[in-house]
């Protein structure tokens, strides 16, 4: 039986989905407002860098590496220096902790780990209160913290710790080598060999469709003789896509967005080197920068300058939205002097804002995931044959967004057997 589904977004959710759908023999469009596929994901090479506006690499999983293998995507290994990573506590540490720090930590939480007691989340715990609870406030300060504010750029005291530590516990012995690796010429080569197999494999594309009114959804519907519907945007974008007055559209309505602003800045050579990966930055440290990638340390051939990124905001700095350009170079000029003893001689600099970049994992969205049955990976009882997929979901991650989209397919394909 043919099955028409209708896909809305063109970034990593809905490409990948639409790979997936396409192996299983459905029928595919896909269209977006922008002009050009990959959402949050966009490469910028100049002559000073290579610049990622979202994602600069993959965390490698089993179902992400048989991706990447099967588009035959070339891709680039870490390099060795990028082993080391820092944490900023008045100066750089590879561990932030003191002398007595590490014993409390020692004693309260290494026999935890050691006989695998469980950390799981009491319900309705938040990540801040959870890590209190099984860590010393220290580790929890300069170790917990930094972690996932790095990953997540939100507020702990408000993010709900079972949606955010749920694939944590859930982990299974993986066959494949947890490791970093990029595309060589950046993420925006692994959407050009993706939308090319896509193109071959017969999905349509409709790029540059304006769909934001509440019959707009329903006329592509009609438009394109479609099943089923999967909307594969940011959050609030698929908030704007379903009618008013509609109660999904509430519930998504109450969620929090976390902005950011990513610096992708290209120094002098004789600029004094971030040593390593990066630094992560605890929020005692009054900085509004979250944390610093050393691209030229991580992946070759990033350009001929030394080039880094800075991640800035968050949940706890939404003002930086509202500086100018100068403003955010005078920013980090201002921290990286603390934080290396030297503002660096700058010589391009590339800015990406998102000011809705991000889902606050707090319990908002915790009851959104419960009325759109995220856990079931059902259709929403709302709206029939509607289904949805990104980053607020099952976690930020790419590579958790295609463990979704996985078992989306094989649930849709489920579906259309039973018809």
């Amino acid at each position: 039986m043919q099955v028409r589904v209708l896909i809305m977004g063109a970034g990593f959710s809905g490409l990948t989905l639409a790979h997936e759908l396409r192996k299983r023999n459905f029928e595919v469009t896909i269209v977006d407002q922008a002009m050009a596929v990959g959402g949050l994901l966009q490469t910028q090479q100049t002559a000073h860098q290579l610049a990622e506006t979202g994602a600069s690499g993959f965390f490698l999983t089993d179902n992400l590496a048989k991706l990447l293998q099967e588009l035959q995507v070339p891709l680039l290994e870490q390099l060795p220096e990028a082993s080391k990573k820092y944490i900023y506590r008045n100066r750089l540490r590879r561990f932030p902790l003191g002398f007595f720090e590490t014993l409390q930590f020692i004693f309260k939480s290494v026999p935890r780990l050691v006989l695998k007691t469980p950390l799981h989340a009491r319900p309705q715990e938040t990540v801040h209160d959870w890590a209190l609870r099984n860590f010393p406030r220290a580790a929890v300060q300069y170790l917990i913290e930094p972690f996932f504010q790095g990953i997540h750029a939100g507020d702990l005291k408000q993010m709900q710790a079972n949606l955010v530590l749920e694939h944590f516990f859930k982990r299974t012995k993986a066959k494949t080598k947890r490791r970093y690796v990029a595309p060589q010429r950046g993420m925006s080569e692994f959407l050009e060999i993706l939308t090319k197999r896509l193109i071959k494999d017969g999905v349509e594309f409709q790029l540059g469709r304006n769909v934001s009114n509440d019959s707009g959804l329903a006329d592509l519907q009609r438009e394109f003789r479609c099943d089923l519907t999967v909307l594969a945007t940011s959050l609030k974008a698929a908030e704007n896509l379903l009618p008013q007055g509609s109660v999904t559209r509430a519930t998504i309505g109450k969620c929090k967005m976390v902005g950011m602003v990513k610096m992708n800045i290209a120094f002098d050579l004789t600029t004094q080197r971030l040593p390593g990966f990066g630094i992560l930055i605890p929020r005692d440290q009054k900085l509004k920068t979250l944390g610093i990638l050393a691209n030229t340390h991580i992946f070759a051939d990033r350009g001929l300058s030394y080039n880094e990124s800075w991640l800035i905001g968050g949940a706890l700095g939404p003002e930086v939205q509202i500086f100018n350009q100068q403003g955010l170079i005078n920013l980090v000029q201002t921290e990286r002097k603390r934080i290396l003893g030297d503002a660096g001689k700058i010589q391009e600099v590339l800015i990406a804002r998102w000011p809705q970049a991000l889902p606050q994992y707090d319990h908002h969205l915790a009851k959104l995931h419960q009325f759109i049955r995220v856990d079931q990976v059902s259709p929403q009882p709302e709206f029939k044959d509607l289904f949805f997929a990104g980053n607020y979901l099952r976690g930020i991650g790419l590579s958790q967004s295609y463990d979704y989209n996985l078992t989306l397919a094989e649930h849709l394909e489920n579906l259309r057997s039973q018809k």
